[in-house]
Order: structure tokens, then sequence, then C-alpha cells
């Protein structure tokens, strides 16, 4: 996009970067969550046109029946495994969530005072 280095951008990204620095790196951890099943259903692959601000049209399926998720977690700790995820067919709410970040305690991928 035309205004991802804009002012506001930069100063936001430098304010991000002194707050991280603050944190050990091991401290440090990524959380996302991505559809593996069905992408066809949600149109990501048109960009934006950075002038007009339009999409193209793009059909797109509507059956979202076996759609499978996958919540993903990822550090920089030399003291356990870097990445963990957890793959499951319901929608991402508190109730996975909450399992999910129960799973990687249990499993000590989530250490005390993380």
């Amino acid at each position: 996009p035309l205004d991802k280095f804009c002012p506001d951008n930069l100063i936001k990204t430098h304010e991000f970067v002194e707050t991280i620095a603050k944190f050990p790196l091991n401290k440090l951890k990524c959380v996302d969550e991505k559809l593996l099943k069905n992408s066809e259903g949600i149109t990501r692959k048109v960009r934006r046109n950075p002038l007009t601000g339009l999409a193209p049209a793009s059909l797109s399926s509507g059956n979202f029946r076996n759609t499978y998720k996958v919540l993903g977690m990822c550090r920089i700790d030399l003291r356990v495994t870097p990445i963990f995820f957890k793959i499951h067919r319901e929608r991402n709410g508190s109730t996975e969530y909450d399992d999910f970040i129960l799973k990687a305690v249990n499993q000590k991928f989530l250490l005390p005072f993380d």
C-alpha cells in the first residue's frame, strides 16, 4: 500500500520497537489464527487499488462446512520448542483460545512468568 510508510505509521513502528526492546526476548510470543480449509471462501487473492480503495469483484464459495482452523504460537526461547499449534474444526472463540492456552501451559510451552 502507498501509505505503508506514512509518518504516523513510522512513529507507531518506532514506539512499538522501543516497547518490545524493554522485554527479554525469551518472554516474547506471537499468536495467530488461520483458516486451513475452504480458503476460497475468503477473497484475499486480490488487493485493493491503493489509489481508489476498491477491490475487484471475485467469486467465492459459500460453503463453510468442513473448515479447519489452526491456532499457532511461536517464541524465541532455547528452553522449549519454538512452535506450538492446535488444529480444530470449531470457530475460534474464547473457549477455543482458553483451551489452547491451557494446553500450552500443560505441555510446558508457556513457562511461569511468561
